[in-house]
């Protein structure tokens, strides 16, 4: 598609595209040379890409990516009803890949890496979504340092969470290799379960994964609507290894369970916000900063020369009781610790008493989130199955501040903290608080 507003497929009874056995790309969406018209406004809905006609059958000798952006604007893959959904599994490469020069396009409410009852696995061979690679044009015109910036993967409307699943490439991919993969947005979608929500379908690797330059990217987001699942991925949940100096990449509120490896890992860059999600149940730690493994505080911060400036964790001390607290600290640059300790805590009445400190730069303000747990994890530090909410303290001259909180439950939101059921026998033992009486 080199041109403007053209429709492949619809959601009309006829109006299907099967496209399959090609020998490169199924869909092209490009502006294919500096003088060509620019690919914009085109709408691809309703098409099975890279499946037989039913829909449910991988055809053999398959080989490329299911639809190709590459410097295109403003294109539509899908769309809010089950009509305008495109099938894109059983590619042998990406379901869907935009490459450098790629901006405000829109993949919402497809199935990628299912079949059409999105219940059966019938994943692509590479990854479910990828974007921010490279392009060379027909004239070899290299799109090295464009942009591929403010793309959204799913979003918040009802019907416009995509299931990315069952890939082997790993679920969202966004690489910045040869282009700035920056201000893209995730929310919405289901990674690694089935349309239900209920059934083990994880992406082979990492949910989502950025590398390169990737940053300033959201994964997420404040309003409930935007939360992704994030599940049974063999790799982490979310990896974010972007290299970049700043990457200020924000991770907010989804959950975030059942991963192979940790739930969020930032192995390099700062300013990563990891903020209000629920990670449990996950293979390694819940959050893991820089080096693998625990983290150790280093006095004052003095030691920053690493992922999240190495931002200490707050150190929780033990009461008794049932249930088991944990907890993280944001800088106000947005450099998120791993998990602290988790430590049984003490329940007087209807309040749940948080005790315990946090070392860090001095005369700082820092942002103190609460976790409460079921269990804790077997490396003593978190993760965070509920959000229960935070408090703001700042640092003395000497670099402490005390952690004295109070948790009224008669304030607590009893009902289901998570919109997708999922499969912890745990899930609704931990009580969610609406806020935090300091």
């Amino acid at each position: 598609l080199d041109g403007l507003n053209i429709v492949l497929g619809g959601t009309t009874a006829g109006a299907r595209n099967v496209l399959a056995v090609n020998g490169s790309e199924k869909v092209s969406v490009m502006t294919a040379c500096t003088q060509c018209i620019p690919a914009t406004g085109n709408l691809i809905q309703g098409n099975y890409i890279g499946t037989d006609a039913t829909g449910t059958v991988r055809p053999l000798f398959d080989s490329g990516t299911g639809v190709f952006l590459a410097a295109a604007n403003g294109n539509t893959i899908g769309g809010t009803t089950p009509a305008a959904r495109n099938i894109l599994s059983g590619n042998w490469m990406a379901g869907v890949e935009l490459a450098g020069g790629s901006e405000n396009n829109l993949v919402q409410g497809n199935y990628i890496g299912v079949d059409v009852t999105g219940i059966q696995a019938l994943g692509n061979h590479g990854t479910g979504v990828t974007f921010g690679t490279e392009y060379y044009d027909q004239n070899h015109v290299h799109y090295t340092g464009a942009w591929c910036p403010n793309n959204t993967i799913g979003g918040e409307a009802p019907g416009a969470g995509n299931v990315i699943s069952n890939n082997t490439g790993g679920g969202i991919g966004i690489a910045g290799l040869g282009s700035h993969a920056m201000y893209n947005v995730i929310a919405g979608n289901l990674i690694g379960t089935d349309a239900t929500g209920l059934i083990a379908m994880g992406n082979t690797g990492d949910g989502i994964s950025m590398t390169a330059t990737a940053a300033s990217n959201t994964v997420g987001g404040t309003d409930p609507a935007a939360a992704n699942v994030i599940a049974y991925n063999t790799g982490n949940g979310v990896n974010i290894d972007s290299g970049a100096v700043v990457g200020s990449n924000n991770i907010i509120a989804n959950s975030i369970y059942s991963n192979g490896g940790t739930g969020v890992r930032v192995t390099t860059s700062t300013n990563n916000k990891v903020s209000q999600n629920r990670i449990y149940s996950n293979g390694a730690m819940g959050i893991d900063i820089d080096a693998t493994g625990v983290l150790a505080n280093s006095a004052c911060q003095a030691n920053t020369s690493g992922a999240n400036l190495l931002q200490n964790a707050p150190v929780l001390t033990a009461g008794s009781g049932a249930t088991f607290v944990s907890a993280t600290a944001t800088d106000p640059w947005g450099n998120t610790s791993e998990f602290s300790n988790c430590v049984a805590t003490t329940l007087t009445g209807n309040v749940l008493n948080i005790a315990g400190t946090l070392n860090s730069k001095a005369s700082t303000a820092y942002t103190i989130e609460y976790f409460s747990n079921a269990i804790c994890d077997a490396s003593g530090h978190g993760q965070g199955q509920v959000y229960l909410g935070s408090s703001t303290v700042t640092s003395s001259g000497s670099c402490d501040a005390a952690l004295g909180n109070a948790l009224d439950l008669t304030k607590a939101d009893l009902a289901v903290t998570n919109s997708w059921t999922d499969s912890s026998p745990s899930i609704n033992m931990a009580v969610g608080v609406s806020s935090v009486v300091t």
